[in-house]
């Protein structure tokens, strides 16, 4: 049966659109571990098609078997492949657990940089790299297997990060400046003042292009820049009283962002809104900042935080938005406002951040705070723990996540798991065993006797049996 959905602009024009298929959440993880509020901030994708994500977790954290533990750290990042399998975490920080990574971005050559706060107040250390003194921020690289290359203490949070085409990592310290940071040593470089403030700045982003010009994010206006953190242009977005979310970039680079205004007016540009309250998408020419269109929608009939607006490769829109008089949603329109698709999240479940992975699939990140249900997957909180926020993350796709997942084709039971030195195959009668690991090397095990394997000479991580027909880790 076609459904028709009704998205109403408030200036006054109604559309409606025949819906195609609507994705379905696939792969659903959180956190099962621990008793205190934790998040999953903002997720990207690497080079290779891997999907990346960072967040805070006070306490100890579990997702998908694999642990953190209190007091090396309470800033920490993941990576999956395109799949959806969690490959690593890794934590840094300081002992007391109070610190955060809010931004993440990778290189061109896979990469991965992590900005965010430290709670002190001792001194913070990233996979064996101390800081050396204490500082309220900090920026920190690593490679695309999860080693700490270097990491820096900073003067303000680093609220998020973007790296350009040039490989050079550029950051928004605080809520009114960014700088940028030697992608050899991390040592800082040119900074400018930003001005303005951000209300939930964890929310906003800083984007590059592929000519290295850099867009910022500042409370009352966005801002290009060139390389050398010159302006290039200033569009206002300013209001009485409203809440600025991120930015994202289409292919051309022209600048897309969202809002949600409560009352008074907006000027975005030469455009002013007066329709309050409401949730607002808008569009800014990358070449001169010229405000190309603003318009307020409601989302599933009703007033909606628009979080974030993700432009397709067709030049669709794919929006997530939550609160004011709705709860969390995450569709598809076309440029005309027609919607494709809408898919409730779980009431108790916003969504801080999406990345497209391919055309309909794409990954969400958030906090939940009881039990959810994406589709056929049930997410609980931790045992033990009240009333709190709790990490998760989903995908959330027509047909599968990228490529077809490896845990839909599990079939060798394997133990222990994780393992050290000796690894059991069920039902497995080979002498030789093809593993793969998180960069996609293939390894060949030899059997010491029957369905046992050494695993002595294979460095700790997530390895798959060849074929996806198994997963363990390496302690």
């Amino acid at each position: 049966m076609i459904r028709t959905l009704l998205i109403t602009l408030a200036a006054g024009l109604t559309v409606s659109a025949a819906t195609a298929q609507t994705p379905s959440f696939q792969g659903a993880l959180n956190n099962t571990a621990g008793t205190q509020t934790n998040s999953i901030y903002q997720t990207v994708t690497d080079a290779s098609g891997n999907i990346l994500f960072c967040g805070k977790h006070p306490d100890v954290l579990t997702i998908d078997g694999q642990t953190l533990a209190t007091g090396s750290g309470g800033a920490y990042f993941g990576k999956m492949d395109a799949s959806g399998n969690l490959l690593w975490l890794r934590q840094g920080g300081t002992t007391s657990g109070n610190d955060a990574a809010y931004g993440i971005a990778c290189d061109a050559n896979s990469n991965i940089y992590i900005v965010g706060a430290l709670g002190g107040p001792t001194v913070a250390s990233f996979g064996g790299i101390s800081l050396g003194s204490t500082y309220p921020g900090f920026v920190a690289k690593y490679n695309s297997s999860g080693t700490a290359l270097w990491a820096v203490g900073i003067g303000g949070t680093g609220y998020s990060i973007a790296v350009t085409s040039s490989n050079e990592p550029v950051v928004n310290i605080g809520d009114g400046t960014i700088s940028y940071f030697s992608s050899a040593d991390g040592s800082q470089g040119v900074y400018t003042t930003l001005g303005g403030n951000l209300m939930n700045p964890f929310y906003h982003n800083i984007v590059a292009d592929n000519n290295n010009n850099v867009y910022a994010q500042a409370g009352n206006k966005i801002v290009k820049y060139d390389n050398a953190l010159n302006v290039i242009w200033s569009t206002p977005v300013t209001s009485s009283l409203m809440e600025t979310y991120r930015i994202n970039l289409d292919a051309s680079g022209n600048v897309y962002g969202a809002f949600y205004a409560l009352f008074g007016s907006v000027t975005i540009g030469s455009f002013t809104k007066s329709n309050f309250p409401n949730g607002f998408i808008y569009k800014l020419d990358g070449s001169t900042g010229t405000a190309l269109f603003c318009d307020s929608i409601l989302i599933a009939g009703a007033v909606s935080k628009i979080k974030e607006v993700l432009p397709a490769a067709n030049g669709d829109y794919y929006i997530s938005g939550d609160g004011a008089f709705n709860s969390p949603h995450v569709l598809r329109m076309t440029s005309s406002y027609a919607t494709t698709w809408i898919k409730p999240l779980p009431t108790n479940a916003p969504a801080n951040d999406i990345v497209e992975l391919t055309d309909d699939c794409l990954y969400v990140v958030g906090v939940h705070s009881g039990t959810s249900v994406f589709d056929t997957y049930t997410l609980n909180l931790p045992s033990g723990a009240g009333s709190i926020d709790n990490g998760y993350l989903t995908g959330l796709c027509n047909g599968t996540i990228s490529v077809p997942e490896l845990g839909d084709k599990l079939t060798l039971s394997v133990y222990p798991n994780p393992a050290a030195d000796m690894l059991h195959v069920s039902d497995y009668s080979n002498n030789t065993l093809r593993v793969v690991n998180a960069l996609g090397q293939v390894f060949s095990l030899k059997a010491v006797s029957e369905g046992n394997f050494d695993l002595s000479k294979l460095a700790p991580g997530v390895y798959f049996i060849h074929g996806g027909v198994g997963k363990f880790i390496k302690d």
